[in-house]
């Protein structure tokens, strides 16, 4: 009944959860992993990351970076450990480095 009325569907659970994550500033790869630890299928997991638009991602990773270098503003060797920040949130190293000046 709940699948039939799609209540209960793999396919809605994993739009909404990669819309939700990428506004909360999840890179690709944190995101992937959530879902597979959830056992999605990785067809789906793909078919929905591959829908991310490309300006949306780019904007929260720029909102990201200028957060952390807000609240971080003298810190030693910063671009290292802001890099390494972005890592920790999903985002891959040449994504980062296309950004990051």
């Amino acid at each position: 009944m709940l699948k039939e009325n799609r209540f209960v569907d793999d396919e809605r659970f994993v739009e909404s959860f990669v819309r939700s994550k990428v506004k909360a500033s999840w890179g690709r790869q944190k995101i992937v992993a959530a879902l597979r630890a959830k056992r999605i299928p990785s067809a789906l997991i793909e078919q929905y990351c591959a829908q991310i638009p490309a300006e949306d991602y780019q904007v929260q990773l720029r909102s990201a970076i200028e957060k952390w270098q807000r609240l971080h503003p003298n810190v030693e060797h910063a671009r290292e450990k802001l890099i390494r920040h972005l890592l920790t949130k999903g985002y891959g190293m040449g994504e980062i480095l296309k950004i990051l000046p």
